[in-house]
């Protein structure tokens, strides 16, 4: 039995290794989708084995995707798999994006069990530079302030399988027309500084369904950006339970709408 969870860990390591090195620059989306595969047991050696795997330049991607990918309850492992496996002049960078893949009530959990994983290291300056990345990754970040709309829409469907089409736009003219379109809300970010361009980050909640990277962020022109997402919803669905779509920027709630079989959405804006 020991010799079989032996090779079925080594399988799940050697899997996850290989689908990054063979994509590179789809690194995430094969580390993410393997340690999903894997075992909750199993979980923090396959990141390991992407983190590894991965090009120095992508390494802090992966172990974000990585922490991203399992529930909450196993993040702090997994962070601390994937920090463990990096070389020691990127366990810093590692360990940053490991504290900003999480939800905020997890970023101190996150963050130490990304220090204990290098604590015992002979090398002192080692836990300095993981500290300091960590510190740096903790600040609040500088709010920009925005306005614009966000608006959801739905392609074709099937009894397990919705496609959701996410849309952000930035600036005054689009905040005064989402009230002219369906499932369109304005929003509006404010008590920050007017900076040329805003973090974004969009989050999609299905309970007891599966969202193909239902996490995803990307940094916006502050007048006239715009950009749009495509998600997977995947399984069974009951009829009165709603899909949420959050947007947050520079880690503050900005917007949500809600989606139903019935079509129907709703949304409360932020000021």
């Amino acid at each position: 039995m020991v010799a079989r969870d032996d090779a079925d860990r080594r399988l799940g390591e050697n899997v996850a290794a290989a689908r990054v090195q063979a994509a590179p620059a789809h690194g995430k989306k094969a580390a993410a989708a393997a340690v999903q595969a894997a075992p909750d047991e199993k979980k923090g050696e396959v990141a390991a084995a992407a983190v590894q795997a991965a090009p120095d330049e992508m390494k802090g991607k992966v172990a974000a995707a990585a922490v991203r990918a399992v529930p909450d309850k196993l993040k702090t492992e997994v962070a601390a798999a994937a920090v463990q496996a990096a070389p020691d002049e990127m366990k810093g960078k590692v360990a940053a994006a490991a504290v900003d893949a999480v939800p905020d009530d997890l970023e101190g959990k996150v963050a130490a069990a990304a220090v204990q994983a290098v604590v015992n290291s002979k090398e002192s300056n080692l836990r300095k530079v993981v500290t300091e990345s960590l510190t740096e990754a903790l600040r609040p970040p500088v709010v920009s302030n925005v306005e614009g709309s966000l608006r959801l829409s739905a392609g074709p469907e099937s009894a397990d399988r919705l496609e959701l089409t996410v849309t952000i736009a930035t600036g005054p003219e689009a905040s005064r027309d989402a009230a002219r379109h369906p499932a369109t809300r304005a929003f509006r970010l404010t008590g920050g500084k007017d900076q040329p361009t805003a973090p974004f980050e969009i989050s999609v909640d299905a309970p007891g369904l599966h969202v193909d990277s239902a996490r995803t962020s990307i940094e916006l022109s502050t007048f006239g950006g715009s950009h749009e997402w495509s998600f997977s919803v995947l399984g069974d669905r009951v009829d009165e339970m709603p899909i949420w779509v959050t947007l947050y920027s520079s880690g503050r709630y900005v917007q949500a709408i809600k989606w139903t079989t019935e079509s129907k959405d709703q949304g409360d804006g932020h000021g």
